[in-house]
């Protein structure tokens, strides 16, 4: 007998977590994304390279741009091979990139530009 050649494949089902609240109108849904586990090693390089790129460059508006490109760049650096070595660069080129889409829109709201 011969396998068939479409196999069926079921998706795992996702581990979101929710909760619910009341706004006063009605009951309201609040669910979050679970966050992506990281292997130990690649945390705790992102936190000690964020940790330094927030001692470096700190000031309140770089924060969250900080530390999106550091979500962002340990989410693909786990898509390469050799995730501890792709990290730092990743993390280096987004930061940069972070902080200049910050400044331009701040650039763009005091100058009346339109993005």
């Amino acid at each position: 007998m011969r396998p068939s050649p479409l196999t069926i494949w079921r998706a795992p089902r996702p581990s979101c977590q929710a909760r619910f609240g009341f706004n006063g109108a009605g009951p309201l849904l609040i669910s979050r994304r679970p966050k992506p586990a990281f292997p130990p090693g690649l945390q705790l390089l992102k936190l000690r390279l964020l940790h330094r790129a927030l001692r470096t460059f700190y000031e309140a508006r770089y924060e969250q741009p900080l530390r999106g490109a550091a979500e962002q760049a340990a989410r693909l650096a786990l898509a390469t091979g050799y995730p501890l070595l792709a990290f730092p660069e990743l993390f280096r080129e987004l930061g940069i990139a972070a902080m200049a889409e910050m400044e331009f829109r701040e650039f763009a709201a005091s100058s009346n530009v339109t993005t």
